[in-house]
């Protein structure tokens, strides 16, 4: 999950939106979000796909 939490905390910061915006736009805690991306917090499934809908982006999980 390393690679994920590094993807979507640059395609935010991409977006120019601050912790605080991300959360605001997830009904999330600030402080939580923060945790996870500074891998202090385990990000769940549900809370992926929040975070990606709050970026506008379209997750896709694949098995080979």
């Amino acid at each position: 999950m390393e690679e994920v939490i590094k993807e979507l905390k640059g395609r935010r910061l991409e977006a120019g939106l601050s912790i605080s915006e991300l959360a605001r736009r997830m009904g999330a805690e600030r402080a939580r979000l923060s945790e996870i991306e500074n891998g202090r917090g385990g990000l769940t499934l549900k809370r992926m796909f929040d975070w990606a809908e709050a970026l506008g982006l379209r997750v896709t999980i694949k098995f080979e």
